[in-house]
């Protein structure tokens, strides 16, 4: 195993006790003002830090206000749907009634005469005495 620092940082394998303290004596390079601190870090303006955000918030008013047009589609689809299934209910009852409307109307039912009538009544009287 060698001490050269660089191997024992990019090592596998646990670093001994020697190597822990050397590291620890030896001061870590500090970045500077103009240096990104980690390693994926970089240096933006922050006017143009701030122009991003915004840009992204006007992204999310964007997402939201398409989520609620959609929902404001299906609502409208599904009335759209309701009102076909009613207008055509509406067709069906109105074809039903002109069928009605055209037929010729019933035929009156012939006076019975005097002797029938009186003959029928004399029968319900004498059923109903029963």
């Amino acid at each position: 195993m060698s001490d050269d620092p660089a191997f024992l940082w990019d090592s596998p394998r646990p670093i001994g006790g020697q190597a822990i303290r050397r590291a620890q004596r030896e001061p870590s390079p500090e970045p500077g003002p103009l240096e990104p601190k980690g390693r994926d870090a970089v240096l933006v303006p922050v006017d143009e830090w701030g122009r991003i955000l915004r840009q992204l918030g006007n992204l999310h008013d964007a997402g939201q206000q398409m989520a609620e047009a959609r929902e404001r589609a299906a609502r409208a689809e599904t009335e759209s749907e309701f009102l076909k299934e009613r207008l055509k209910d509406l067709r069906d009852q109105l074809a039903v009634a002109k069928e009605i409307a055209d037929r010729p109307p019933p035929e009156p039912e012939p006076m019975p005469t005097w002797g029938e009538w009186l003959t029928r009544r004399w029968l319900e009287r004498r059923k109903a005495k029963r």
